[in-house]
């Protein structure tokens, strides 16, 4: 069985050698109800199994700068992400997640707007097969994903 564990931050690239930054490791947070976030930068996993579900991010101008990445876990249902009040992620009230491990990251850029910073739809239910079989959005290299054995 392998363990699938995010990291983010400085020193977040692999290798060997030269410096001594440690990468901090994040708590994945689970949600499966509607729920107003209130801290970051965190990662949420969004558990439709039984409804949709809205995740509401925090107030944008306390979090200038900072980033949220969220997922949804399961194919049942959507995943809707908010911003506060009439607060916009790309322009829009509200971005919807429609496939099993499709994730967003966030971050807020004012006082009143999140952009997308990286978005990503996954794999195919049967795994990579072929070419296709997956669609990347835009990626930073804020995020880097260790598969541990």
């Amino acid at each position: 069985m392998s363990t699938l564990v995010l990291v983010s931050g400085a020193g977040a690239s692999g290798g060997s050698g030269g410096g001594s930054s440690t990468p901090s490791v994040d708590t994945v947070r689970t949600i499966s109800v509607d729920t107003t976030l209130s801290i970051a930068p965190q990662i949420v996993a969004i558990d439709t199994t039984s409804a949709d579900v809205t995740a509401t991010l925090p107030a944008a101008a306390s979090m200038i700068g900072q980033q949220i990445k969220l997922y949804k876990t399961v194919a049942a249902h959507n995943a809707v992400i908010e911003g506060a009040g009439s607060e916009t992620i790309d322009g829009a009230l509200s971005q919807t997640m429609t496939d099993q491990w499709e994730s967003v990251t966030v971050e807020a850029v004012s006082s009143t707007a999140w952009k997308i910073v990286a978005n990503a739809v996954s794999v195919t239910s049967a795994g990579p097969t072929a070419p296709g079989d997956f669609t990347i959005g835009t990626v930073t290299a804020e995020w880097v994903v260790a598969l541990a054995q």
